[in-house]
């Protein structure tokens, strides 16, 4: 019988519950030097993720932070793309329909118009969502799903490190391939690259002449990829540089460093082309692109329909 034995046996259920803590002791302490060990043998990387991660662990509310700062942010992504979704496949029921307030109806100011802003991707081109929607289908993957990869963490992922310049083809593909696979799917972000071209609508083109025949300034406001890298480089190309060359001013996110829909875009924007924001009619395919242009003032239009979107800008310019 080992001393511990004897001392329960002597003391009945104290010293059963001596026993108890002691065991407790020694493993308390063996434990400890276990993490000592450890500890000598860490490199700092390791040493400092230990630490953060035991500041963490003592920060009761860092962990409610976290789920609620993440609901929020797939809340939004959600229900932006669920929307965008929508209205492009309920376009043609939609004209059907009962139609909300007209832009014209909508305008607070009452200064002319002195500009009209467009996007380029899916305004006076064909939308890339069509190319999105085609390429998933071939492929067998989940539909809108590069959709969802682009609004998952949207200030931050691969598509917004690509449209800022801040990296380029090959990582973009790398970071691209990498949140694919988190969401489970093996997708080619080069393949993804490609798909962004679009066809030019020759009537957003018209729309263009007939604006600077009015003496009204135009300009393209373009989340785009630097020129050299794939999707870009399409204002040198045919009937592509006859588009862009009718822009007073073009305003690329790749060049100025931040992007639709970052306040300071349009901000940015506005300086360039020289006019205050309630001077100003905007074309944008995503209404995510649209909320912070309409804040500042700007008459917004979101294109769904192009024929339908260039009736409500002649309303406003009209009005």
């Amino acid at each position: 019988m080992g001393f511990l034995d004897k001392v329960k046996s002597l003391l009945g259920k104290e010293g059963a519950d001596i026993g108890e803590a002691l065991n407790k002791t020694k493993e308390r302490l063996s434990s400890n030097l276990d993490k000592r060990e450890r500890d000598l043998n860490a490199t700092p990387e390791e040493k400092l993720d230990a630490m953060t991660a035991e500041l963490e662990d003592n920060d009761p509310l860092a962990a409610v932070r976290n789920k609620i700062d993440n609901k929020s942010a797939t809340a939004d992504a959600n229900a932006e793309l669920a929307t965008d979704a929508a209205d492009a496949n309920t376009a043609s029921e939609a004209s059907a329909t009962a139609a909300p307030s007209s832009p014209a109806e909508m305008r607070t100011s009452t200064k002319p118009v002195a500009a009209v802003l467009f996007d380029f991707g899916g305004v006076v081109t064909t939308s890339p969502f069509d190319a999105f929607a085609k390429f998933e289908k071939e492929q067998g993957l989940p539909a809108d799903i590069i959709r969802k990869i682009n609004s998952t963490n949207p200030d931050t992922n691969a598509w917004a490190l690509f449209e800022r310049n801040q990296v380029d083809r090959d990582r973009f593909i790398e970071l691209f391939g990498l949140e694919a696979q988190a969401l489970g799917h093996e997708i080619d972000g080069g393949a993804v690259l490609d798909l962004l071209k679009g066809d030019i609508r020759p009537e957003m083109v018209d729309a263009i002449k007939a604006c600077k025949s009015k003496g009204l300034k135009v300009a393209c406001l373009t989340n785009n990829i630097s020129s050299g890298e794939a999707g870009a480089g399409a204002a040198e190309m045919g009937e592509f540089a006859e588009a862009m060359g009718l822009f007073d001013e073009i305003v690329e996110s790749s060049k100025i460093g931040v992007r639709k829909p970052e306040m300071r875009f349009y901000q940015l924007a506005c300086e360039q082309v020289g006019v205050e924001p309630d001077e100003c009619v905007f074309l944008d395919d995503l209404g995510i692109n649209l909320r912070p242009a309409r804040s500042m003032g700007m008459a917004t239009i979101k294109v769904v329909d192009s024929r339908e979107a260039i009736a409500q800008l002649w309303e406003i310019i009209d009005d």
